[in-house]
């Protein structure tokens, strides 16, 4: 457990708070930066982890493998108190309730809060051994979608007591076991399941809904979340994405990726100009021709997609930094 130990938190065992969200990640996005943002502010986490499954226990349509959703989940998060971690990878299972067992046993001293977003609070009683989440850690709960009425009515909250206390004594109280709290935080419109439809262009509700939703043209997040989901998606090779905030006024992101040919490269942004005409988010893209090198400008977003030759000749990571 040692090995475990150094890879999981970049600290020694010592006092401290510490979130833990799980999932599949399938793929990370703006919402659990959102969650985990909220939750060190409301909870005065020193940390959030983001606990990488390697197979949900619930789930069977998992698009990537676990490497490849962990280098998307850093590629998304990029803050300091965000910890992506596989460490489950080492563990024989990965049902939740075991793996707090786990991190309980080999960091006794840290005080592990389990966060989750409404939709789980409503069916976490068919998890297993769901009632020793409960009794082993403080569990909060986030927004998500539309789904408050159903938390307050769910199992769980039949069994376990919702805590009484008020937003400001979270930050300096102990947070005892056997209690949750439904923090009514900001909800965002985008969720790994509607990224993965705009991506196979499936018309479900969701992906309707979405596509009408105003959130998606004035949050540079989310729409940061559709081209980064749609480039992975279509394995654009090295994507950087670099934070121009008080560097240029011409745009709030730039992507680069690398492409293997150029047919690669003019698919590559085809796609991704196609799934964002489909939420109503207008782009264009010039050197579609030689594709050698295509800029697409979504307004907030710049991509450029180059061959790796070209990528290196201008060298726009060095002239603009990594975000």
């Amino acid at each position: 457990m040692s090995s475990i130990k150094r890879e999981l938190l970049p600290i020694s065992d010592s006092n401290i708070r510490v979130g833990l969200l799980g999932g599949s990640f399938n793929p990370a996005h703006s919402g659990h930066i959102h969650i985990s943002l909220n939750a060190i502010e409301l909870l005065n986490l020193d940390y959030v982890i983001w606990l990488v499954s390697p197979q949900n226990p619930l789930k069977y349509d998992m698009r990537d493998s676990l490497d490849r959703r962990m280098s998307y989940a850093k590629l998304i998060a990029r803050n300091d108190k965000i910890i992506i971690s596989d460490v489950e990878k080492f563990f024989h299972n990965t049902y939740t309730a075991d793996t707090i067992r786990i991190l309980q046993n080999i960091y006794p001293r840290i005080k592990f809060i389990w966060m989750m977003g409404a939709d789980n609070m409503i069916q976490i009683h068919r998890w297993h051994n769901w009632r020793d989440i409960f009794d082993s850690l403080f569990v909060a709960v986030f927004d998500r979608e539309e789904y408050a009425n159903e938390v307050l009515a769910s199992e769980a909250a039949k069994c376990y007591k919702m805590s009484n206390l008020s937003l400001n004594n979270f930050k300096k109280n102990e947070l005892s076991s056997g209690s949750w709290y439904f923090f009514r935080i900001h909800k965002s419109p985008l969720s790994s399941t509607v990224l993965r439809d705009i991506c196979h262009d499936r018309k479900n509700v969701t992906y309707k809904k979405i596509a009408d939703m105003k959130e998606i043209n004035s949050n540079v997040d989310y729409l940061k979340d559709i081209v980064l989901s749609s480039l992975d998606h279509d394995q654009a090779d090295d994507i950087k994405v670099c934070d121009l905030l008080n560097k240029a006024d011409f745009a709030r992101y730039m992507i680069i990726v690398s492409g293997r040919s150029s047919r690669h490269i003019s698919s590559m942004i085809e796609n991704l100009m196609d799934r964002l005409k489909s939420v109503n988010i207008g782009s264009s893209a010039s050197g579609v021709q030689e594709a050698t090198w295509i800029l697409l400008d979504a307004g907030d977003i710049i991509v450029n997609a180059f061959l790796p030759e070209y990528r290196s000749l201008y060298k726009l990571e060095e002239l603009w930094g990594k975000g």
